[in-house]
C-alpha cells in the first residue's frame, strides 16, 4: 500500500534553519480508498446494438424510397389531367357493349326505320327496334322514338351521360307513349332495351342533312340482373 507523508507535519530546526529529526515522521495518509472508489460500468456495443443500427439504416432507405415513388405517380397523374374519378357503372359483359358506334339512317319521304340497340343494327324488323326513326317530307323534321324493343328512353342534356345518368334520367324524366325527339344534330336520347340481356344505351345526333339522313353514334353498357 503506497502512502505520503503529510504536509503539515511541524519538524524542529537547528540553530542554522534546517531541518532536523527524521524527515518522514509523522502521520501519514491513504492515497486513495478502496471502499471510496466507485467504478462506472463502460457500456459495452455488442452484436445486438449493430443489428439494430443496421435495421435502422434498412427502415429509412425504405421510407424515402416509398416517398420518391409516391411523388413519381402523383407528378404522371398531374400530367394526365389529375385524379380521375366517376361514378359507378354497371358491370359489363365480355362482348355485350361497345362505344362510339356509328350509324348512317338514310329513308324515303314519311317513311319509318326500326334501330336495334342490342348489336347495334340499323333497319331492322319492328318488333327487334328499340328506336324508331320517322323520316318527313317538305319542312317537316324527321324525328326518333321509342320501338317495341325499348322498355324505356329518355332525352338528356348532352352525351357526358354514364349508365347510372342514363338510368335515373329514365326513372325521372322518361318518354311517355308517342313522344318522340327531333332529329337535330347535338340531340341525345338514352334507352333501356329489352330481352334477355338488356342494355343501357346512349345515342347522339352528330349530324343531319338536308335531305333528312342522319349519323347517329351510339354507346351502349350491357346491364346484368334486369
Amino acid at each position: 500500500m503506497s502512502v505520503f507523508r503529510g504536509s503539515n507535519v511541524n519538524h524542529p530546526a537547528d540553530a542554522d534553519g534546517e531541518w532536523s529529526g527524521d524527515p518522514f515522521d509523522g502521520p501519514t495518509e491513504r492515497l486513495y480508498d478502496p471502499e471510496r472508489v466507485v467504478l462506472t460500468p463502460v457500456p459495452v456495443r455488442g452484436k445486438g446494438v449493430g443489428f439494430a443500427l443496421i435495421a435502422s439504416v434498412i427502415a429509412l432507405s425504405v421510407a424515402v424510397g416509398a416517398g420518391l415513388i409516391a411523388w413519381h405517380a402523383l407528378g404522371a397523374a398531374n400530367a394526365v389531367g389529375g385524379p380521375i374519378s366517376s361514378a359507378p357503372m354497371p358491370e359489363l359483359g365480355p362482348s355485350d357493349e361497345y362505344a362510339g358506334e356509328s350509324m348512317r339512317l338514310q329513308a324515303g319521304c314519311a317513311t319509318a326505320m326500326f334501330l336495334d340497340l342490342d348489336e347495334p343494327r340499323a333497319n331492322v324488323a319492328q318488333p327487334a327496334g328499340d328506336l324508331r326513326y320517322d323520316s318527313k317530307c317538305g319542312k317537316d323534321v324527321p324525328s326518333f322514338s321509342l320501338g317495341p324493343g325499348a322498355q324505356g328512353g329518355s332525352q338528356v342534356t348532352g352525351p357526358d351521360v354514364d349508365a347510372p345518368g342514363c338510368d335515373q334520367a329514365i326513372r325521372t324524366s322518361p318518354l311517355g307513349p308517342g313522344a318522340s325527339v327531333p332529329a337535330k344534330t347535338g340531340a341525345t336520347l338514352c334507352v333501356l332495351t329489352a330481352g334477355a340481356q338488356p342494355h343501357m344505351a346512349l345515342v347522339e345526333i352528330t349530324d343531319v342533312t338536308r335531305d333528312g339522313t342522319v349519323t347517329l353514334s351510339a354507346t351502349s353498357w350491357s346491364v346484368p340482373g334486369r
